[in-house]
Formats: structure tokens, C-alpha cells, sequence
């Protein structure tokens, strides 16, 4: 219940969640609470929501996670890192390796379009470069 009210009160989770959830001290000795699995997916659900950069390092350096409950908060929160992580662990690897090639297609695509929109280039002009680059990421998508 009280993971569950930090969840909703999202300024509680910076204050809490160093402490709450970093069960070993700097001389080795446990510390904190002893956390169920149950707990940790909750944890894992606050760090992709609040914190979605630190996933992947908690992936790596834990393991009291379900992975189809960890794969799909990934895919939820949109972790591609964490994601292809947890699919190569299924043993997933293609599945892996599109989610990495589709992350960088895609933005890659995003400064094109984002240099597009940024620079004086007549209106007709932008709309054919456009035009062109979906039906490109179209082709390479499908």
C-alpha cells in the first residue's frame, strides 16, 4: 500500500526512493528494507515512470523482477535500452535487434525532419523531401 500511494504521489518517490530501496551500505552491510519481488516491479514501475533512464542499469544490476512484468513495463514506458535488454535475455535476440534499429531509424528521422522545419527552404520543397522520407520510413518499417 504505501509503494502503491508513492506511485500516485509522485513527489514522494525522489525523497524515498534512494533510501527505500538501496538495501546495501557502503561497507557491504544490508540496510533499508528488505524488499518482496512484489515490491521490486512496483520500484520498477516508478523508475520507468519518473526516472525511465535508470532502468536499464536496475535491469542489469537486479534480478528480483519477472521478466515478462519487466518487458512489458518497458514496452509500456516506451525503454527501447531496456527493452532489448529483457528480449536478448528471453533469448529474443532479432527481437532485440529490430527494437535497437527502429530507435535509431527513428531518430535519425526526427533530425531530419527537425533540421527540415528549422531551415529556410521554400514550402513546396519541404513538402517533396517530406513525402519522400514517410514513404522511405514506411518501406523500412514494413
Amino acid at each position: 500500500d504505501f509503494l502503491k500511494k508513492i506511485i500516485e504521489k509522485s513527489n514522494y518517490y525522489d525523497s524515498y526512493s534512494t533510501t527505500l530501496f538501496d538495501p546495501i551500505g557502503l561497507n557491504g552491510e544490508k540496510k533499508g528494507i528488505i524488499l518482496t519481488d512484489n515490491d521490486h516491479e512496483l520500484y520498477l514501475e516508478l523508475m520507468a515512470k519518473f526516472e525511465p533512464d535508470n532502468v536499464y542499469t536496475y535491469l542489469v544490476s537486479h534480478n528480483s523482477y519477472r521478466l515478462d512484468f519487466a518487458l512489458y513495463i518497458c514496452e509500456k514506458y516506451r525503454i527501447v535500452d531496456g527493452s532489448s535488454y529483457l528480449r536478448e535475455r528471453t533469448g529474443d535476440i532479432s527481437g532485440a535487434l529490430d527494437l535497437i534499429i527502429d530507435n535509431k531509424i527513428t531518430k535519425q528521422l526526427n533530425d531530419i525532419f527537425n533540421y527540415i522545419d528549422n531551415n529556410p527552404i521554400t514550402e513546396s520543397i519541404d513538402k517533396i523531401i517530406k513525402n519522400d522520407i514517410n514513404d522511405s520510413k514506411n518501406s523500412i518499417i514494413n
